[in-house]
């Protein structure tokens, strides 16, 4: 018997953020300039102009705008990812990468830098996705949660 059920509309685990952030991507000679289009403290998807096959293995900089007492500061963020997913859009390549070698220093600086644009945009922002919150919502209306068996590292990105 199959049983189909409605897409569930948001799997991640991690809060992610829509703003661009200055990303540097280096595979073998190859070195892409580009922005995130999402962030969260375990990936980011990313506009490039060149195919990158899932499952390439890349070093990654970020550029995070810190906000201090004194001004904005900027935090270079260094880690190694890989390509989950790369789908043809109308300028290039939409990528998703997970952040498979990232320090927990570094981790816990995006998750901060998350928490923090979607506090001081409020809940409801446009600028943010919060799963844990989501979750909560649909788990009032669906007190049963459906598992599939996606890899987690797609799942957390």
């Amino acid at each position: 018997m199959v049983v189909f059920r409605e897409q569930e509309t948001e799997r991640r685990h991690h809060p992610r953020l829509e703003q661009n952030i200055p990303l540097k991507i280096s595979s073998g000679e190859v070195d892409i300039v580009t922005q995130t289009r999402n962030l969260s403290c375990s990936g980011a998807l990313c506009l490039i102009d060149k195919f990158i096959a899932p499952m390439t293995k890349l070093k990654l900089h970020l550029l995070l705008p810190l906000r201090r007492s004194h001004g904005v500061a900027t935090k270079r963020i260094s880690c190694e990812g890989v390509v989950i997913r790369s789908q043809s859009a109308t300028e290039g390549f939409q990528t998703a990468i997970f952040f498979s070698d990232i320090s927990a220093r570094d981790s816990l600086v995006i998750r901060e830098f998350v928490d923090s644009v979607m506090h001081a945009h409020g809940s409801g922002s446009t600028f943010a996705h919060h799963p844990e919150q989501k979750a909560r919502e649909s788990l009032k209306k669906d007190p049963a949660p459906h598992h599939d068996a996606e890899s987690s590292a797609i799942n957390s990105i």
